[in-house]
């Protein structure tokens, strides 16, 4: 490969050579999504490939540079790129690609390429939603129902395939006739777990997509999934965390998606449930909790299109007052004693008959949060 000289601008190469270099980045040692973030940031409005050595350099990304320059790298993006031709069903999608998940760029993981199946979204509203292989008692059928009303509402959900909370939401946006994405943590043409290879189907014939940062052929190795899930929070606009013990890989989800200031949301549970422990603790962290369909829809401005918002929680009316004080994140009880101006035995029966009526959760401190 010829070497560039300083200021050279390469802005009319060919999507060819866009994608030979993107697939130099992928296979260079010690480039991560993270570098290619800042590659991006660096570049702004501009082409990454009008960038100069000194652009490089001064971004702390001589490293970078150097890799597009490494010739040795080129026998392995040659094998890749004759790999995919024989995969007409599976294609490349780099940054440089329109195609390319907007939120993805500007995310603080950015891959630097894509294996893509099927047709990826970039304009409804996309929700990844995740949680336990092993829910506890209705936590599946309840993903299930929520991601059906939040794909009949014309929201994309997002999930890893995997056992679970990850099927039930693609099964569920699968019945709401929806568009749902599968991130995988292998290469696009294998599936894991394998019995879900007709689950994987039919997302595409529903016209939904399966998408992989991996090549393919790849198979499942440690540090995979924990890297699928971070991609997972980077493609969506926000993150539910159906439910999630103390040491779940939906965790790292959440935490890559509090990274970049995306929001958390936390299906609540028993204080006591420890398959919930990790879940919990979000709502200490200042996760959102949320109680119904509804909640989620209401911060894209929609509503479901399945039953009115109210008809889910008649309240009596002499609790109308507390439950109006209360917020989504959590307060606690001297809190809101203080903003009703009430005495405090009268707002703690108050909560408890909320509790009750499950339009309140109760947290850590103790704190009480409004789930509807």
């Amino acid at each position: 490969m010829a070497a560039w000289g300083a200021g050279a601008v390469i802005g009319a190469m060919s999507s060819s050579r866009s994608s030979q270099l993107w697939l130099k980045l992928y296979l260079a040692p010690r480039i991560g999504g993270g570098a290619v973030s800042k590659l991006l940031k660096a570049a702004g409005d501009r082409s990454i490939w009008s960038l100069s050595r000194f652009d490089y350099e001064a971004s702390g990304l001589l490293h970078v540079y150097r890799a597009l320059h490494d010739e040795g790298l080129d026998p392995g993006v040659d094998r890749l790129r004759n790999l995919l031709e024989k995969l007409p069903d599976v294609r490349l999608v780099t940054p440089d690609d329109d195609e390319y998940p907007r939120r993805l760029r500007t995310f603080h993981f950015t891959p630097p390429v894509l294996f893509v199946r099927g047709r990826l979204e970039q304009e409804p509203p996309a929700v990844a939603v995740v949680g336990s292989r092993k829910p506890g008692r209705h936590r599946a059928e309840l993903t299930r129902e929520w991601c059906a009303e939040w794909a009949e509402a014309g929201l994309s959900i997002i999930s890893g395939m995997a056992e679970g909370i990850d099927k039930a939401a693609h099964v569920g946006a699968l019945a709401g006739g929806g568009h749902t994405v599968a991130v995988l943590g292998t290469g696009p043409d294998k599936t894991y777990p394998s019995p879900h290879a007709a689950l994987q189907d039919r997302i595409l014939a529903s016209g939904g997509a399966v998408v992989s940062q991996f090549a393919p052929h790849t198979r499942t190795f440690r540090g995979s999934f924990p890297a699928r899930n971070v991609t997972m929070a980077g493609l969506t606009d926000l993150v539910v965390v159906m439910q999630a013990g103390a040491r779940s890989g939906a965790l790292y989800t959440a935490k890559a998606a509090h990274h970049s200031s995306r929001r958390v949301l936390v299906a609540p549970s028993d204080l006591a449930d420890p398959a919930n422990a990790g879940g919990l603790r979000l709502l200490r962290d200042k996760a959102r909790a949320i109680g119904s369909p509804n909640d989620l829809l209401s911060l894209f401005g929609r509503s479901t299109l399945r039953r009115p918002p109210e008809a889910a929680l008649p309240l009596p009316e002499h609790l109308a007052p507390v439950h109006a004080a209360l917020d989504f994140s959590g307060q606690s009880l001297d809190e809101l004693v203080r903003k009703l101006n009430l005495p405090t035995a009268k707002v703690l029966a108050g909560l408890l008959a909320l509790e009750l009526a499950g339009a309140v959760v109760r947290q850590p401190g103790p704190r009480y949060a409004r789930i509807r």
